[in-house]
């Protein structure tokens, strides 16, 4: 299988290139605030509430954005949320160049940030089958989540060196010129090589039901959908905590922080690439069940081992196996769903794993202050393996030896 299959389609050049800045200038941006809220405060609490405010649109937003991706056209959408997303990022640059940022100004901004986003992924995952088809659809998932987590790997190195030579400003801007970027891309979007998807017209809390009832009629996508939920709540959201661990645990600066965030990248992006090129060669749910649990044992490792480079292998089995587990999870719902629900399924499966993740996250933060940053990755870890062990690894156990 040829792993850039989806490189011939002139639009998913434009989208890749779209989102291979977006990402990038994200992940600065993240790092880099994690770093400065940090450094403003010394409070991990406030890490904790930093991110809520970045994630608790998600619980509002995701399921209305799931029936936006199926009732209006979606390049339209994203367009506009890339823009919305970029005179965000610009109202945070300038306010940290001028020296007028506050923890409130960076709660705004983070919330902000996150509506923006809780409305832009369901419709921009969506999107993919119709720039690339449902052929290539799997090998463009794959290359997605390979540009996703490049800018993961290269992204938080990139803010750390930048930090610690210039400050955090360069990365806030760095983000702004991204989105800039994206929006050009998406504007260059040809159209007429889009096929042309008649908007679903029903009424909104029809298509709700039926978005619900599909998922719950399919019993893996429903399985899978939960245990994403609470691996994204615990493992997913302990990163929060990544400027803590750094400077309190290991020991490290900018620049290891940096390392530190890139190490869960650099699993995710070489599980990607081999996703990309051999993801016909493997039973789909096996590869799922494989990374379902190299995730939160990895977690659960980190604890036993606080030193800066054993920290740095675990974290790249984090990123592998997340990666193993959420991209294959992903191609598999939205090459199983049909075409005229696509959308609001992909919503729905954006609310399972990113609805919940305030609370988490909030969590997460305050029991660090208490017990330490340690402890958390274990109980993170603990917590995400029993969902695995009971929501996918015996079920589809027990599916594949009937079958």
């Amino acid at each position: 299988m040829n792993p850039f299959a989806s490189f011939k389609h002139r639009n998913y050049i434009l989208y890749s290139i779209a989102i291979l800045l977006m990402f990038l200038g994200s992940w600065m941006s993240s790092a880099a605030m994690g770093w400065l809220v940090y450094e403003m405060t010394n409070s991990v609490s406030l890490l904790g509430v930093v991110a809520f405010c970045g994630q608790i649109a998600a619980l509002i937003f995701t399921l209305p954005a799931g029936v936006v991706a199926d009732r209006y056209p979606k390049r339209k959408v994203v367009t506009m949320t890339q823009f919305s997303a970029m005179v965000v990022a610009f109202i945070l640059a300038f306010s940290v160049k001028y020296d007028f940022v506050t923890v409130p100004i960076i709660l705004t901004i983070s919330t902000l940030h996150g509506i923006i986003g809780a409305i832009d992924t369901p419709v921009r995952h969506s999107m993919v089958v119709e720039i690339v088809g449902r052929k290539d659809l799997p090998n463009a998932v794959a290359l997605n989540s390979s540009i996703f987590n490049g800018a993961r790997m290269i992204g938080p190195v990139i803010a750390g060196w930048v930090m610690a030579a210039w400050g955090a400003v360069f990365c806030f801007f760095a983000n702004a010129f991204g989105y800039l970027c994206a929006f050009i891309m998406m504007v260059c979007l040809d159209g007429s090589q889009m096929p042309d998807v008649q908007p679903v017209k029903e009424d909104t809390k029809a298509l709700f039901k039926e978005g619900f009832r599909y998922v719950w009629s399919e019993k893996t996508i429903f399985r899978i959908m939960v245990a994403s939920s609470i691996s994204f709540m615990f493992v997913g959201g302990s990163p929060t905590i990544m400027p803590a661990y750094a400077k309190d645990v290991v020991h490290v600066g900018a620049a290891g922080y940096g390392w530190l965030m890139a190490s869960i990248g650099v699993g995710a992006c070489i599980a990607a690439i081999i996703i990309a090129g051999c993801v016909n060669l493997f039973d789909r749910v096996k590869v799922i069940m494989l990374g379902s649990l190299m995730t939160p044992i990895s977690a659960i490792v980190l604890y036993f081992v606080p030193h800066y480079y054993a920290s740095l292998v675990c974290l790249f089995f984090v990123g592998f196996g997340m990666m193993l587990y959420h991209a294959v999870s992903n191609s598999y719902i939205q090459e199983t769903a049909p075409d005229d629900i696509v959308g609001r399924v992909v919503g729905i499966r954006t609310f399972c794993m990113a609805g919940p993740a305030p609370l988490a996250m909030l969590l997460i933060g305050k029991y660090a202050a208490v017990r330490g940053c340690s402890e958390t990755f274990l109980m993170c870890g603990i917590a995400t393996l029993i969902a695995s062990i009971f929501m996918v690894i015996l079920p589809e156990a027990h599916r594949l030896r009937n079958n």
